[in-house]
C-alpha cells in the first residue's frame, strides 16, 4: 500500500498519537507527494507541503498547512494515514469526538485507509456508531492488522486467521 502510493495524506501527531514525522521524511525521499489536513468549516482539506516548517498552528492548535498551498480531494490520495486514541482489530477507531475523519473518509475506499498506532492503543473492541468509519489496516510497532481482509493479523512475521 505505502510503496505504491504516490500521494499520501498525513496527520500531525498530537498528544499520544503515533508519530508520522519519520514516515514524512521517508516519503519525500522516495519522491512521494505529501499532504496534510487543514480544518475548513466542519471538514478537512488536504494541502501539499514539502517541509514540516510550512505547518502553523490551526483551529485546535494542531499544525496545518496554509490554505494557499495546492490541495487535493481526499478520494484522490493513494493512502490516508488516520490518527486516533484507540483502535480495535476491526479497524474501528476512537478519535477526539469531532467526526472530522469520519466525514473525510466517506468517499475514500477502505484499502486506502491506514491507521498508525502504538500497541498499547489497541483494544479488543470499541463502540462504533453508524457514522464511524474504520481503517482498512492498523500498523503498530508489533505488526499489521488487516481489518478489511477477514481479520487476518500479521504480527512479527506470523499470520493468524
Amino acid at each position: 500500500m505505502f510503496i505504491r502510493a504516490k500521494r499520501v495524506g498525513f496527520y500531525y501527531p498530537v498528544r499520544n498519537e503515533a508519530d508520522t514525522r519519520e514516515i514524512f521524511s521517508r516519503s519525500l525521499g522516495l519522491g512521494k507527494e505529501v499532504y496534510f489536513p487543514r480544518v475548513s468549516g466542519t471538514g478537512l482539506t488536504f494541502h501539499r507541503i514539502l517541509d514540516l516548517n510550512e505547518l502553523k498552528p490551526g483551529k485546535f492548535g494542531i499544525p496545518e498547512p496554509d490554505s494557499s498551498s495546492s490541495s487535493i480531494a481526499p478520494e484522490d490520495l493513494d493512502l490516508i494515514l488516520i490518527p486516533g486514541i484507540a483502535f480495535d482489530g476491526s479497524g474501528a477507531r476512537l478519535g477526539y469526538g469531532k467526526g472530522y475523519y469520519d466525514r473525510l473518509l466517506v468517499n475514500v475506499p477502505l484499502n486506502r485507509r491506514a491507521a498508525l498506532a502504538y500497541s498499547l492503543q489497541m483494544s479488543d473492541s470499541l463502540p462504533c456508531g453508524e457514522t464511524d468509519l474504520s481503517a482498512g489496516l492498523v500498523v503498530t510497532e508489533s505488526g499489521i492488522i488487516f481489518c478489511g481482509i477477514k481479520g487476518r493479523i500479521k504480527e512479527g512475521g506470523k499470520q493468524h486467521d
